[in-house]
């Protein structure tokens, strides 16, 4: 028997199940290396920070993570360590994307024709790429370890900064030869043009937010979209205030992409341990109704309205966790679907 501690915000991690295993739900902000003594594989999400000091001296040999992005695990430790790891790449991207244009249609920024600045091109600011190219925005990439055969568009962060709309994908990393930790400073903040939109639906820390809030509060005019903090979940309220969207750092939370995540580490925990395939899931949403509005920003609200995460996260700052461990179901924009060819583009399904 396999026993299996995994986080118990996972998405439907209740309906996973295997005769071979024995499943402990946790809250996985806290775990620490008493909870895995007699534990054989780890399955979290990016609250829980994975160690030597979380893993030593335990008899886990699988870790999991339900997320797109590894800055929470200590990868040369695993390595090292001898034990295997999987996460879900890609998952939540398509969510994330959903977020910035509603996000843009939230506060009235009509992205069509506008330039847009990325920084950070992995599985979703390539596809923030692809739709912001198919609405005929001028694209601005920066990501220093692709080159021009992986990602068109690259250039200088200085070019980035000074598009229209400037938006954050990247991970936290404090070494190696791009940091990207505090990688958004005051100088690099006053390169934003005025009107800029800038969005965070990264990490938090990539932006400095001391500098942000001096910066701001000293007359910027700016545009501020946040779903990512330095601190989580002790988030700085004065920067809230700020901030024309905040969110909990749900953007990439729809329930597609939160089934995704769950099915592909479950899928490779199965596959660890050579066990059998994973029963399906139930509760797969099914396509929605054809949209019968064609105003780009109203079809998109009419699917998802950051402005009620921004009033409850505004309203509950204390519960941060909570907001996304009680987070309603949300649909991404291509379940559902439109004749029209400009909401395609913004990623509404072809009828």
């Amino acid at each position: 028997m396999i026993r299996v501690l995994a986080d118990e915000n996972i998405a439907l991690m209740e309906e996973f199940h295997s005769p071979d295993m024995e499943f402990v739900l946790r809250a996985g902000r806290g775990l620490r290396a008493e909870d895995l003594m007699n534990i054989d594989a780890l399955l979290v999400r990016s609250v829980t920070e994975v160690n030597q000091q979380l893993l030593q001296n335990t008899p886990v040999r699988f870790v999991g993570s339900a997320t797109a992005g590894i800055d929470h695990l200590d990868i040369n430790y695993l390595n090292n360590a001898g034990i295997a790891y999987s996460y879900a790449p890609g998952s939540n991207a398509d969510s994330v994307v959903d977020y910035v244009v509603c996000c843009l249609a939230a506060i009235g920024r009509d992205p069509q024709g506008a330039s847009i600045g990325i920084i950070g091109c992995g599985q979703v600011g390539r596809r923030l790429y692809r739709r912001m190219k198919a609405l005929g925005c001028e694209c601005f990439c920066y990501d220093p370890f692709l080159g021009e055969d992986q990602q068109a568009d690259l250039c200088e962060l200085e070019q980035v900064l000074a598009a229209d709309i400037v938006s954050l994908h990247t991970p936290l990393t404090s070494s190696g030869p791009y940091p990207t930790e505090n990688m958004i400073n005051m100088d690099q903040l006053k390169e934003l043009r005025a009107g800029a939109v800038l969005i965070n639906a990264g990490r938090g820390g990539v932006i400095n937010e001391s500098a942000l809030k001096d910066h701001v509060l000293g007359g910027a005019d700016i545009q501020l979209v946040f779903d990512v903090w330095k601190g989580e979940p002790n988030i700085d309220a004065d920067l809230v205030e700020l901030c024309q969207i905040s969110t909990p750092h749900i953007a990439g939370y729809a329930a597609r992409a939160k089934l995704r995540g769950s099915q592909m580490v479950f899928e490779a925990l199965c596959q660890h341990f050579a066990l059998a395939n994973p029963l399906p899931v139930s509760g797969k949403p099914e396509d929605a109704d054809v949209t019968k509005d064609n105003q780009w920003d109203s079809a998109l609200l009419s699917v998802y309205d950051p402005r009620h995460d921004d009033q409850r996260l505004r309203a509950n700052l204390g519960d941060f966790d909570q907001l996304r461990k009680s987070y309603p179901a949300r649909s991404e924009l291509a379940e559902h679907r439109s004749e029209n060819k400009v909401l395609q583009n913004f990623g509404f399904s072809k009828t």
